[in-house]
């Protein structure tokens, strides 16, 4: 398993020496989706994916298509739902919004932005193409 200081396949992102797993949701034994976030010096933090295939841990990447929108980043992927192998549902945040994004026959989507000024804070996918996201609202102590 390539596992990195922050967890698996996290190696090649963690440039800024600090990377997390949010969320990990495993549908059978030998396949699993995670998501979590991973520190750039020149960029702050960015929302990561990754996933588990017969055992073996691909290599963490960013968000596909949060990059675009991201600048500087403050994004996390949340939560992470995986109801079969190959398929999962992820949710998170980034500065200026939310987003969504899934995993499907084994590979990951561009994300979707969510209106609204909120966060996503659950995702729950009860069968493969079917997923939810609960949002929580932003605050600010300002």
């Amino acid at each position: 398993m390539a596992q990195g200081p922050g967890g698996p396949g996290t190696r090649s992102l963690n440039s800024g020496g600090f990377a997390e797993v949010s969320s990990v949701s495993c549908p059978t034994a030998q396949n699993c989706g995670a998501g979590g976030r991973y520190f750039v010096k020149s960029r702050g933090f960015l929302a990561f994916v990754v996933s588990r295939r017969l055992s073996d841990w691909s290599t963490a990447r960013e968000v596909p298509g949060l990059s675009a929108l991201n600048n500087p980043a403050d994004a996390q992927t949340v939560s992470v739902s995986c109801p079969a192998a190959g398929y999962c549902g992820a949710g998170g945040y980034y500065r200026l919004g939310a987003f969504v994004v899934s995993r499907s026959n084994g590979l990951w989507g561009k994300m979707r932005a969510v209106t609204g000024d909120a966060l996503i804070a659950s995702v729950s996918c009860p069968s493969a193409g079917n997923c939810a996201a609960a949002p929580r609202r932003r605050w600010s102590m300002k």
